[in-house]
């Protein structure tokens, strides 16, 4: 990294954003069905289907480890779905038996049986990032760019296309699943084959992101998006810029302060998050402020338009609506007073004579729809 930005690098950085991107489509759809655990269970329990296809085929370059890891990631999701049904246990407490479980028994047989072999379960938990241009994808005697990045690459094409294909009955499916099935559209089908795409993913993307990368890339990009967006497509689209704008800047950060890239990356990936959460125009936390300010000046706008209505026709009238009696009336601080009194002028609710205020006609209908509820 100390010739930022080099080919390595650039090439380190294609495979972090074909990760990022390939992670966020995959994981997309957990986060918007509330299976976000899940991601974490599915990237765990792949290591004890790659160990089992070594010890079957004692070789880690064939395409049996990627089917065994794909099929470990399935059957995870099929032994937290059995747990649910027949054990009666509920989805986090299955998920919270199973992915443990799948993953310490990887790390034994690792430990007894393959320890002479290159299964590192610190890459597997960190990846190696860094190290992927260390391995191309060689066409006869050419190399042609990263492993990594040809297998990731493919991955996100053919995410783009099963979306394209399958996106209308996936968005029925995923938001009304009891409509899905009254007009012959399965639900069972496509949740088990959005977990077996999930599946796909973490197994492309954990050899070099590492299991807590992957995981944070399927989570945090799309918990980021269903801030700002409320469509399937917004949320797909966001997902993916977030997920690129955190594997950029984190590898770019991790570039400058020589710290680990994945670990950046995933830090960046909270990072988004906490913005979007500060920051998003209906449920950030700027936004439910400055709702449940207006909530609360509404409410004492109507409190004070009901009293106002209730005493200015009567013979108390010029002692309950002066304005500067209303602070011992309604046991509201003066600065209160003042701003509440403002808004409703403002608005055309109340009108100030001789210091006496008086509810518009506007603020008679709005006091005598409060009082009537």
């Amino acid at each position: 990294m100390n010739n930022f930005p080099d080919i390595a690098d650039l090439q380190t950085l294609l495979v972090a954003c074909l990760g990022a991107v390939a992670c966020a489509l995959g994981g997309a759809f957990l986060v918007l069905r509330r299976l976000s655990l899940l991601a974490d269970a599915i990237s765990h329990s792949i290591l004890l289907g790659i160990v089992l296809a070594w010890i079957l085929v004692r070789d880690l370059g064939s395409p049996f480890l990627l089917l065994g890891a794909t099929a470990s990631g399935v059957f995870a999701v099929w032994l937290v779905e059995w747990f649910q049904q027949r054990a009666g246990i509920k989805e986090d407490a299955a998920m919270g038996l199973v992915f443990p479980a799948l993953f310490s028994a990887a790390v034994v047989l690792i430990s007894q049986l393959a320890h002479s072999v290159h299964l590192d379960t610190d890459a597997v938990i960190n990846g190696r990032l860094e190290l992927a241009f260390l391995d191309p994808l060689i066409v006869g005697n050419t190399p042609i760019g990263p492993r990594s990045a040809w297998i990731l690459g493919g991955l996100v094409a053919l995410q783009l296309i099963l979306l394209a294909i399958f996106f209308h009955p996936l968005r029925i499916v995923w938001f009304d699943p009891a409509f899905a099935a009254s007009i012959g559209i399965s639900p069972v089908l496509f949740h088990w084959c959005v977990t077996t795409t999930a599946s796909l993913t973490c197994v492309s993307a954990f050899d070099a992101l590492g299991s807590i990368l992957v995981v944070a890339l399927m989570v945090g990009p799309a918990s980021s998006a269903l801030l700002w967006a409320r469509q399937l497509s917004g949320v797909l689209v966001l997902s993916v810029l977030f997920a690129l704008v955190s594997a950029t800047l984190g590898f770019v950060t991790g570039a400058i302060l020589d710290v680990s890239l994945s670990g950046m990356i995933a830090v960046c990936t909270g990072v988004v998050f906490g913005i979007s959460w500060f920051a998003a125009p209906e449920d950030g936390l700027v936004a439910q402020w400055a709702r449940k300010r207006r909530q609360v000046l509404e409410f004492r706008i109507g409190l004070l338009l009901v009293h106002l209505s209730t005493h200015e026709d009567g013979p108390d009238s010029d002692e309950e609506c002066r304005y500067d009696r209303l602070t011992s009336h309604l046991k509201w601080p003066e600065t209160l007073v003042t701003d509440v009194t403002s808004d409703a002028l403002r608005r055309e609710l109340l009108i100030e004579e001789k210091g006496l205020l008086r509810c518009t006609l506007r603020g008679r209908d709005l006091a005598k729809h409060l009082s009537s509820n």
